[in-house]
């Protein structure tokens, strides 16, 4: 459920960067210098809500030329560039990104863990 206030139009699509852990298993901190090489590339998200227009190019593909495509749905768990869209503060308080749809670069099992990076 989208509590944040916040629609995406077109072919954008609303997502809520995860935090990368700043402690280990262990219970040690780790330092912001430290963690921070888990984010450079790519960052964790949770998709929120997709815009009416999102994934056209792959709908069309799919029907076209009859190969299947994946696409991301609410509640999925996505990795997006680290500067993909911009950001935006929801109505509850919380903060988000409006991203275009191909700015995803995977979905991710619920099981992966941003140590993968």
């Amino acid at each position: 459920m989208n509590k944040s206030g916040i629609h995406p139009t077109g072919e954008k699509v609303l997502v809520r960067p995860i935090k990368t852990e700043r402690k280990t298993d262990g219970g040690i901190i780790i330092p912001d210098a430290a963690a921070s090489k888990y984010d450079l590339a790519q960052i964790k998200a949770t998709v929120i809500e997709v815009g009416p227009t999102a994934f056209e190019k792959e709908v069309y593909f799919e029907k076209t030329y009859g190969m299947p495509t994946v696409t991301p749905r609410s509640g999925d768990i996505i990795a997006i560039a680290k500067y993909a869209g911009y950001l935006l503060k929801g109505k509850d308080g919380e903060e988000y990104r409006i991203i275009n749809d191909d700015d995803i670069t995977a979905i991710l099992e619920d099981d992966w863990d941003t140590k993968h990076v």
